[in-house]
């Protein structure tokens, strides 16, 4: 199945002659909404979300990521899409696997 990542745009002197027009938090906060709103009618239709913002608009906008089932088996993490939620899962569950007298240490 096809899928389609909202991500930020970054232009340079090198495109269209323009300085940098790169996301920030307020560009991260209002997408969020948009690309929801579209996922919910795409799982309607479509039976998947169809569209994910890129790990960047979250990061940007100080918005908690998704959690690992909204990614749909990260279809799209190579695009930057579910690479920090996978991320952050690997981590929590290596550090709950350390050994009791490592944890004790605090290391």
């Amino acid at each position: 199945m096809p899928t389609t990542a909202v991500v930020p745009v970054g232009l340079t002197r090198h495109a269209s002659g323009s300085r940098s027009a790169g996301g920030d938090a307020r560009r991260g906060r209002r997408a969020r909404p948009r690309h929801r709103s579209w996922q919910g009618e795409f799982r309607d239709t479509l039976g998947t979300r169809f569209v994910w913002a890129a790990d960047e608009l979250y990061l940007q906008a100080g918005i908690p990521l998704p959690g690992a089932r909204e990614y749909e088996g990260f279809a799209v993490a190579e695009d930057g899409i579910g690479l920090v939620r996978r991320f952050e899962n690997a981590f929590a569950r290596a550090v709950s696997r350390r050994p009791a007298r490592l944890a004790r240490r605090g290391t």
